[in-house]
């Protein structure tokens, strides 16, 4: 490959990477590389790489690394809207100087989820999944098969009620839930939205809830969050700059910790692979905000929170309101 880019017409070679049974990725290249560049543009062309991967390599020359940046700008915002679900390699090959350059929100910036068995990109977010780290719940700690004939449905999700940063994050919650008697999730999410998945979101039930009816037909969200102090002054000073905002759940007014930005960014864009994959519609429950009943909880499909389905003389109030509320505009849902 790099012989081939070796600047052959001068000037700055812009590399748009994908694999080749993705038809829309040519069509797509040409498009954008037929508007106007004018004297910047001083070539094109394509090649399909021998071997199994089969990967499609489409290159223009440009005058300088501003316009072949301004290229993979137009070509990465034009596959975010035409393409789904398709992995992209953006490259910049100054001379024998490779700069790796990621439009910003780039499909670059993705990772894989397992889904019964299978590999599903999710584009936008990191993940860290259980085939790729090892790191999983093991049974009986945490994880059970999925019984047969369930049909997955739900998402529900949790605040951990702590703040968790990093891989380190994510091995200290695996650890500590592990640890426990029997309690698990599908999927964690750290402060800056970094995901780590620690089971198969189909074959197996994690034991995130207690309710059975919610646990059988769903997956499992933990989002690092303290979420809750009586005084938010004394919160980690990890999450201590989290936004705020006040909501009645189970009648009682409180102040509650959103999930920052980058996560609730990281939510909706796997609850939306998730959904599309699993043909579950997006819908979102919200108010009332309390414990549903059993008919109304295995009626739903959807994604909910824990606090609808928490049993027990203390009601949860985990998440909050403030990420279904989000997750409901991000859908077009208020």
């Amino acid at each position: 490959m790099r012989r081939l880019l070796d600047k052959p017409l001068g000037g700055v070679a812009a590399v748009f990477i994908y694999p080749s049974n993705v038809e829309e990725g040519l069509e797509l290249f040409t498009r954008v590389l037929a508007e106007d560049y004018g004297a910047d543009l001083l070539g094109a062309g394509h090649w399909l790489e021998p071997d199994e991967a089969q990967t499609e390599l489409l290159f223009g020359y440009f005058k300088s690394v501003e316009a072949a940046k301004d290229f993979l700008e137009k070509a990465d915002s034009e596959a975010r809207q035409t393409i789904k679900n398709m992995p992209h390699v953006y490259t910049i090959y100054d001379g024998d100087k490779t700069m790796a350059h990621r439009p910003e929100h780039s499909t670059l910036h993705g990772g894989y989820l397992i889904i019964n068995g299978e590999r599903v990109f999710v584009p936008g977010v990191t993940i860290h999944n259980f085939v790729d780290t090892g790191m999983r719940f093991i049974q009986p700690r945490g994880v059970h098969p999925r019984p047969a004939g369930a049909v997955v449905d739900k998402i529900t999700l949790h605040s951990t009620g702590s703040e968790r940063v990093g891989a380190k994050g994510a091995k200290d919650l695996l650890r500590n839930m592990s640890a426990r008697r029997d309690a698990g999730c599908h999927i964690f999410i750290e402060n800056g939205g970094e995901v780590w998945q620690f089971a198969d979101l189909v074959r197996d039930m994690t034991t995130h809830v207690s309710h059975r009816v919610v646990k059988v037909a769903s997956i499992g969200f933990e989002v690092s969050n303290y979420q809750w102090k009586k005084n938010h002054d004394d919160a980690p000073s990890a999450g201590r700059d989290r936004p705020k905002y006040e909501a009645t759940i189970h009648k009682w007014r409180t102040t509650h910790a959103d999930y920052y930005p980058a996560q609730q960014a990281s939510v909706l864009a796997l609850c939306t692979a998730i959904c599309d994959h699993l043909v579950i519609p997006k819908q979102v429950l919200r108010a009332p905000w309390r414990v549903r009943s059993n008919k109304t909880l295995r009626a739903f499909k959807g994604v909910h929170a824990h606090l609808h389905c928490a049993l027990g003389e203390n009601p949860k109030t985990c998440p909050g309101t403030g990420p279904l509320d989000a997750l409901a505009a991000s859908w077009g849902l208020d």
